[in-house]
């Protein structure tokens, strides 16, 4: 029996009540809102638990820049980033890489191109990467809560040699656990991703 309502549909519900319970500026002119349909939450929770046990089962460590996140959160809000992104190109989403976990380097191949998504929970937060899971992936996409109610927001993209000349090291507060970072500003439309991999 189904529970009422998707885990990954109340997690990202309680980002949005933190993310806009303040007055925000004005949103990126190209981002990309895409509505997620009820039955792709409960993809998402399958596929974030099933992932999370199998890491937990194989001794896989789960770790990211916040420590507060536990690993099922990790694997539901990664999911947010990666299961819409797929709809949204048109691509299938790997369920044998995607359940076990890539290692934070291939979450999805679209044009022959490895693509490595990110979500982060901050609505104007940057693409970013960590040295325990660096950019590898031919192109690094942003994917961020939706500024509606069970939507996500698709951000922009960059070539990795692109986000390796223009990246900084930023930390969040976080001294331990230095990262790469790109304000989400300087990322290409992910309008023109299918068009510049040369996609019809």
């Amino acid at each position: 029996m189904q529970r009422s309502v998707p885990e990954s549909l109340g997690f990202l519900d309680n980002i949005q009540d933190r993310e806009f319970r303040r007055p925000l500026q004005d949103p990126l002119r190209w981002e990309l809102q895409f509505l997620v349909p009820l039955r792709m939450f409960w993809t998402i929770d399958e596929y974030a638990h099933l992932r999370n046990d199998r890491k937990s089962s194989g001794g896989v460590p789960d770790e990211g820049v916040n420590a507060k996140t536990t690993p099922l959160e990790k694997n539901l809000s990664g999911l947010l980033g990666e299961v819409p992104l797929a709809d949204h190109l048109g691509i299938p989403f790997d369920t044998v890489s995607g359940l076990q976990g890539d290692g934070g380097v291939v979450d999805l191949i679209f044009a022959g191109r490895t693509l490595q998504v990110k979500f982060n929970g901050y609505y104007f937060g940057d693409l970013y990467f960590g040295k325990d899971r660096p950019f590898l992936a031919d192109v690094g996409i942003l994917v961020t809560p939706g500024r509606e109610r069970a939507t996500v927001a698709f951000k922009g993209w960059m070539f990795n040699e692109e986000f390796h000349e223009v990246a900084v090291s930023k930390n969040y507060g976080i001294p331990s656990k230095p990262v790469q970072a790109v304000d989400q500003h300087k990322l290409r439309p992910i309008q023109d991703l299918p068009g510049i991999l040369g996609v019809q």
